[in-house]
Parts: structure tokens; C-alpha cells; sequence
């Protein structure tokens, strides 16, 4: 028979279930996060390593409290996907730094008139601010001064 190759193209593919391969996007989307340099198919192939995810994207979001990576996911088909397992999974992989700080489930991934993922399209993460809260025992009142 003909051997077949693979070339390195930066492009995300997968075996899909009926032997053919699936693109699932690009791999070569690299950028500056806190001044590490950053792939971020590298983590969007970690994701989809997953067996409850079927496709992801990451993002740089610019947030008040400062640039975040958050993760979209989409469920493979009658999976759900467990966020805590999922970030843990993520942590024996990536370094710290390449783990988001937020994960998403959507039910598809915004895609544009030809298909491609439209990341203009990803929803806005919501960040949880801290609020604050005065110190009430006497400890939280010696470990509050040390920091202030």
C-alpha cells in the first residue's frame, strides 16, 4: 500500500469515530500572558485530551484584575464536563501559568460565514471580585497588620 504523511502544519486535528480526521483549529496561536511566551492550542490540546470535551478555544481576557486565560470548552456528546478534574487534569500537564484561570462550558463554539472559530463571538468570563471584610478575631488582626 501507499504510506500516507503528516505534515506539521499548525493545524488541531483528531481521529473522529468514523476513521477520518476532524479539524478542530489552529495550534500555532502564540502570545505574551505575564510575560511568559504561550501557545495557546497547546493548552485548547490539553482540554480536548479530555474525554467530556469535544472541541475547546482559549483566550486572553483583559479583566480589572488583569489579563486572564480562561478556557471554552464544548461537552462531547452525552458528556459532562467536571471543571475541578478538568483544571486538575490540566495542572499535570501545563505549567501553572498555562492553566486557566476560568473555564467555560458553552454548547458551541462561535464560528464565522466560513466556519472558523469567530473569537470576536467568545463570551465575556465573569470575575468574582473579592470583597472585603474587616478582621474579626484577634488573629485575623495580627496577620491583617503583618500585611498591611
Amino acid at each position: 500500500g501507499v504510506g500516507s504523511r503528516m505534515y506539521r502544519t499548525g493545524d488541531l486535528v483528531r481521529w473522529g469515530v468514523s476513521g477520518e480526521l476532524e479539524y478542530i483549529g489552529r495550534t500555532d496561536f502564540q502570545v505574551k500572558f505575564r510575560g511568559q511566551r504561550i501557545e495557546l492550542g497547546e493548552i485548547e490540546s490539553a482540554l480536548v485530551a479530555d474525554m467530556s470535551v469535544s472541541v475547546s478555544s482559549v483566550a486572553v481576557v483583559s479583566t480589572v484584575t488583569g489579563d486572564q486565560l480562561v478556557g471554552y470548552v464544548v461537552p462531547a456528546s452525552g458528556a459532562v464536563v467536571d471543571i475541578a478534574a478538568l483544571v486538575d487534569s490540566l495542572g499535570a500537564v501545563l505549567p501553572s501559568y498555562m492553566v486557566p484561570s476560568q473555564i467555560m462550558v458553552l454548547d458551541a463554539l462561535p464560528l464565522n460565514a466560513s466556519g472558523k472559530l469567530d473569537r470576536k463571538l467568545l463570551p465575556e468570563p465573569v470575575f468574582e471580585v473579592a470583597v472585603f471584610r474587616a478582621p474579626v478575631t484577634a488573629v485575623e488582626e495580627i496577620v491583617a497588620s503583618v500585611f498591611a
